[in-house]
């Protein structure tokens, strides 16, 4: 290797989101475990409950995401995927998600949803979702496509358990009075919520974190849209939680080697392409 393509190699690398990280994740894990402390708390606490979910969470959902762009923005990497089927697997992986808790709706029933019905808190709830996701995805991706390439554990450690933390709530476990109460936060909470992080986390790492987004976005609007939500036991909860985003995880597995020797055919390297034509001379 020449001077000049090792000064090269050395200058993409230091362009890289896993270059030079020290500083950065942990500023952003830094700022992810604070901003699990403020939600905790509802900090500041003399701002009404609905400002504290409808103005000031979005806000600081949006400033997490504009740190982890901010990030990203210093090295060098695609926030959007590879190939054009990327995004519609991952939506449809959520369908079917969607598509399972809708089918064990029909036989055991609906129950009534916990978000507003009117027009006006459907709009809030999807403008606070929506931001939620963008500051989890964002900080989810940089975690584990940045970090991940040099300290592995660390970046997927970080990019599964805060945002998993973040959808069960630490306030969550301040219910756990008995074995009962225990194992029903572990069977419709923290399984369900874990299985689908870990899905998200795949996503993000195979397709960025448009990928995660669509996934997670499609159950979103799910909750927030659906005039009931399906009656489950414990049990089934538990079956549905984890079993749905396996099946998702199956499929998209499946078909990546398929849709990489298709991105594969459509955009041969240069050098394969001159070889070819050099053969057929």
């Amino acid at each position: 290797m020449t001077r000049s393509e090792a000064a090269a190699q050395e200058s993409a690398v230091a362009r890289t989101p896993s270059a030079g990280l020290t500083r950065p994740w942990l500023a952003l894990v830094g700022w992810l475990v604070l901003l699990h402390i403020i939600l905790y708390l509802r900090l500041p606490w003399f701002i009404s409950p609905t400002l504290q979910s409808y103005l000031v969470q979005p806000l600081l959902w949006l400033a997490t995401a504009a740190l982890a762009f901010w990030l990203w923005r210093r090295g060098v990497g695609s926030l959007l995927p590879a190939s054009r089927w990327v995004l519609p697997l991952c939506a449809l992986a959520g369908a079917l998600q969607v598509a399972f808790y809708v089918f064990t709706g029909m036989m055991r029933g609906f129950g009534a949803t916990p978000y507003g019905r009117t027009p006006a808190l459907i709009a809030l709830n999807l403008w606070f979702g929506a931001a939620r996701l963008l500051g989890v995805e964002l900080a989810r991706w940089y975690l584990v496509a940045g970090l991940a390439r040099r300290r592995a554990w660390p970046g997927l450690v970080a990019g599964f358990l805060l945002p998993w933390l973040f959808q069960v709530g630490l306030w969550a476990f301040e219910g756990i009075g008995s074995a009962q109460a225990a194992l029903s936060l572990a069977c419709r909470s923290l399984l369900p919520a874990a299985t689908e992080n870990l899905l998200a986390m795949y996503l993000a790492l195979w397709g960025g974190p448009l990928a995660s987004l669509v996934y997670r976005g499609v159950l979103a609007l799910f909750a927030f849209l659906s005039p009931g939500l399906p009656k489950l036991s414990t049990l089934t909860a538990a079956l549905l939680g984890i079993g749905a985003p396996l099946v998702g995880w199956l499929l998209i597995s499946g078909l990546e080697p398929y849709l990489a020797a298709k991105g594969a055919a459509r955009h041969p390297e240069p050098g394969a392409r001159a070889g070819e034509q050099a053969g057929g001379v």
